[in-house]
């Protein structure tokens, strides 16, 4: 017989883009599955500079493992509202996903422009220079976005 450490484990920040949009497409995939969610934002304290971990992968050892013997875990199921909303968002054929407060939508390609635009100069800057910047703006504003794409544009 399965006992609790036989459940599996997701762990999950609500407010990482990466980690909802995987929890989404997990839940349309496995909605008849058992498992427990746990939220490191829920049990740990939020740094007193940069706030809320912008991912479970930003948590050192000890947080995860505060984590994981501490945090409460709850079933799957009780995210039912979210069940389908994967589809809804694909449907949409946004090239962006990004969070909106506590909710994962589209976006258009454009969205970070603005942060590249503040990083750079009138004078010509190399781009790791403008990236760099529009980097640190993004972690200022608790936004979590790839310095892949952001070199991209």
């Amino acid at each position: 017989m399965a006992g609790p450490a036989d459940r599996r484990l997701i762990w999950l920040s609500d407010n990482s883009a990466h980690e909802m949009a995987g929890y989404l497409a997990y839940l349309e995939r496995h909605a008849d599955l058992s498992a427990d969610v746990v939220r490191p934002n829920l049990h740990l304290p939020a740094h007193p500079t940069h706030g809320p971990l912008l991912g479970t992968g930003t948590a050192n050892v000890e947080q995860l493992a505060d984590v994981l013997a501490n945090a409460e875990r709850r079933p799957v199921l009780e995210d039912r509202s979210w069940f389908g909303r994967w589809a809804e968002l694909r449907s949409e054929n946004g090239l962006l996903r990004i969070m909106d407060g506590t909710e994962l939508v589209s976006a258009p390609i454009e969205t970070y422009d603005r942060l590249l635009l503040s990083a750079a100069a009138p004078e010509w800057r190399k781009g790791i220079l403008v990236v760099g910047h529009a980097l640190a703006a993004s972690f200022d504003e608790q936004v979590r976005v790839s310095p892949d794409f952001l070199f991209s544009r």
